[in-house]
């Protein structure tokens, strides 16, 4: 997907891709993506409510979502579906009158949560009375707005941020038993990934519980690639060569594609699934132009199945 927006005097160029495969161990891939440009939807015409219109063409930002399904038999598939699904729904219906309060972090993490809270809640209700209760999934959501990134994420699919002349910046936390471990310094790190590296601290689930996302925000400037990416790719891609394979000048499908095979090259035996974003500058006199390209997937998102 390719498109531009305006913020004001700065204009920025977003080109993103995406590659996902199916890990050997599993029958059906679990991993999924999703990337969009966030419109308004709903021109008002006329109401008693004070309610902030935009013009309906308008692109107002980019959101992109990763989800790793957990649990037994076709029971990851669905978690990491419905929680596509209902997240892209929440956000239509939440900028259909009123743009996102993208200038205002404090706000925009109380939206995000009650996503989260809307995307626990509907698992819940899905898996009542049914068997499929184990079903669970991970989550990585980001919003992309003018010059900042939103992040919240939900389990161990990670989020990484490269900017010109810097190294490799993970700005999600492992919500995981190793990374517990390995905060409170209780054993090396190797040992912590070894024996606790696959045990989730947080998950979107079919139980009822509390979910506890992390949260991150910060700029989102020219030259920056984002990275979002399941524990198929992070699990078996060193840090090194994740930044080297990020680095590339190919375009974001093309390196998304080479961090999937990467991984499994080195064996992986879980899905894997990788989205790459490039943020670049446009040419001085070039038009706002919204266009799209083609991504890769080895399995088509189905329609949602009903429990």
């Amino acid at each position: 997907m390719n498109f531009t927006w305006n913020n004001g005097d700065f204009d920025i160029d977003l080109s993103s891709g995406a590659s996902t495969a199916k890990g050997s161990q599993h029958e059906v891939n679990q991993d999924q993506y999703l990337f969009a440009e966030l419109k308004q939807v709903l021109e008002v015409v006329d109401s008693s409510l004070d309610l902030e219109t935009a013009d309906k063409d308008q692109t107002c930002g980019a959101v992109f979502i990763v989800a790793d399904g957990v649990g037994g038999g076709a029971c990851g598939e669905i978690a990491s579906r419905e929680v596509l699904l209902r997240a892209s729904a929440q956000l239509v219906e939440y900028s259909a009158c009123k743009p996102l309060p993208w200038n205002d972090p404090p706000a925009m993490r109380e939206v995000l949560f009650g996503i989260v809270d809307e995307l626990q809640n509907h698992l819940e209700n899905l898996a009542r009375g049914q068997a499929s209760r184990t079903m669970g999934t991970t989550l990585s959501l980001l919003c992309l707005a003018g010059e900042t990134a939103f992040l919240v994420y939900v389990g161990d699919s990670r989020c990484y941020r490269l900017s010109s002349g810097s190294e490799l910046d993970q700005i999600s936390h492992d919500q995981t038993e190793a990374q517990r471990l390995i905060d409170e310094e209780a054993v090396p790190v190797s040992v912590a990934e070894a024996t606790s590296g696959h045990i989730l601290l947080e998950a979107l689930t079919g139980f009822e519980h509390e979910v506890n996302p992390g949260w991150w925000y910060g700029p989102a400037r020219c030259g920056d690639r984002f990275l979002m990416c399941t524990d198929g790719v992070t699990g078996f891609v060193k840090p090194a060569d994740l930044q080297q394979i990020l680095a590339m000048a190919d375009e974001p499908e093309q390196i998304a594609q080479r961090l999937v095979s990467s991984a499994q090259a080195a064996k992986t035996h879980d899905d894997a699934t990788a989205l790459v974003i490039k943020l670049m500058s446009r040419p001085a006199g070039q038009k706002k132009v919204l266009s799209t390209s083609t991504v890769r997937r080895d399995s088509i998102l189905e329609e949602t199945q009903d429990l």
